[in-house]
């Protein structure tokens, strides 16, 4: 491999890692609340699951500036480009859930867990690439 391939394949791995991380604690704050805002509220799906996603968003990008891209971007017009980037995943998110849930027949309750899934690398490149770059 070429010294810039290991370069890369270095910061991609050390990174991507602490984006994992910190997605994971996202995820819990994501998944906490639609799963109370689904079962206690009794919201539709793919509402709670906007709801859910966008509150492990804020979370996520003052732990991915200051941890996982040790950026210095700031913190208005980095969350700003950060909020952009949350609702084009969100729409993606949004499309993933309904799509599991009616078009493969995923229960409902797991739907949000198809859409973090799906949204997670998209989401690590392009904030890379827009708002932690360096």
């Amino acid at each position: 491999m070429t010294k810039r391939l290991v370069f890369f394949s270095k910061i991609i791995n050390q990174e991507f890692g602490k984006f994992i991380m910190v997605g994971v604690l996202n995820t819990v704050i994501n998944y906490g609340v639609f799963i109370l805002l689904f079962i206690a509220f009794n919201l539709i799906y793919f509402v709670a699951g906007a709801i859910g996603f966008l509150s492990g968003s804020v979370s996520g990008f003052f732990l991915n500036r200051l941890w996982t891209f040790k950026s210095n971007v700031p913190i208005k017009a980095g969350f700003l480009k950060y909020f952009i980037i949350q609702l084009f995943c969100l729409g993606v998110h949004i499309a993933t859930q309904i799509g599991v849930t009616e078009i493969l027949g995923v229960p409902e309750i797991f739907s949000q867990l198809a859409g973090i899934t799906v949204t997670t690398f998209m989401n690590y490149f392009i904030s890379r690439a827009l708002v932690f770059n360096k």
